[in-house]
């Protein structure tokens, strides 16, 4: 859904290219009608908060209703960039929250019916991340060491599995890779959110042959202390596939 419309007036004999007028609110323009019942007006501004779609304003029995007449993203981004520099509003309002749009849809086209080996539930403050990964359909295998950890009801599979000695997370990371073969389990990614279990993350990627930051590197990006010139801090999750590695 767009933030920003931008409408116009014009005379019955030019033509509505948007090229011809000086772009101004929705609200403006029912005032020039002389509408100003506020409820018409709301209901008026919800109607025509879709992307990138250019209408008229016609009264069907009665009430105010846009009709769509062409989908043209560009020509509504362009008025409404015009908009926003005439009156001096927020900027990036009109294309801002499009962009966003277009970005989710393709991170969820991406990731929708992976199976992602997630080592680690932490906290509370991780609790949006569950039903999130439920909403773009990635099956999450939640490998955490505490049993009665709420997110186990919140992913597609739950392993039980105590990895919190993190001095051995070189002979963890073979125990949860044994438990996935045994298990026949097969994942297109693996990644943490949580940083005390990034090099054991780390550590799975190249047990199960998934591309990934280096082990050295993420350890390194583990010490709390402020970092040091050079140190980055990057979880990616890359999924391996048959024509490409798709980054994400």
């Amino acid at each position: 859904m767009t933030m920003q419309v931008s409408c116009g007036l014009i005379t019955e004999t030019e033509p509505g290219n948007g090229e011809n007028y000086i772009p101004h609110s929705p609200t403006t323009t029912l005032i020039a009608f002389g509408i100003t019942n506020e409820i018409e007006v709301a209901g008026f501004e919800e109607k025509v908060r879709q992307k990138g779609i250019d209408f008229v304003i016609t009264r069907r029995n009665g009430v105010l209703t846009p009709v769509g007449i062409e989908v043209n993203s560009l020509d509504c981004i362009t008025n409404c960039k015009i908009y926003e520099n005439v009156y001096t509003i927020e900027k990036d309002m009109s294309f801002g929250p499009w962009i966003q749009s277009m970005m989710a849809r393709s991170q969820k086209y991406v990731l929708s019916g992976k199976k992602v080996l997630v080592i680690g539930a932490g906290g509370y403050s991780k609790a949006f991340i569950w039903p999130a990964a439920q909403d773009m359909e990635v099956k999450v295998v939640l490998v955490e060491a505490n049993p009665n950890h709420f997110a186990a009801e919140e992913v597609s599979e739950f392993i039980q599995y105590d990895f919190s000695n993190h001095s051995q997370d070189d002979i963890h990371a073979v125990k949860i890779y044994q438990l996935l073969r045994k298990k026949n389990k097969k994942v297109d990614g693996c990644l943490t959110f949580w940083e005390d279990c990034v090099p054991l993350a780390a550590k799975l990627c190249t047990l199960l042959n998934l591309t990934d930051n280096s082990q050295n590197q993420k350890i390194g990006t583990c010490n709390c202390n402020p970092p040091r010139r050079g140190q980055i801090l990057e979880v990616r999750l890359i999924f391996k596939t048959s024509k490409n590695i798709l980054k994400v």
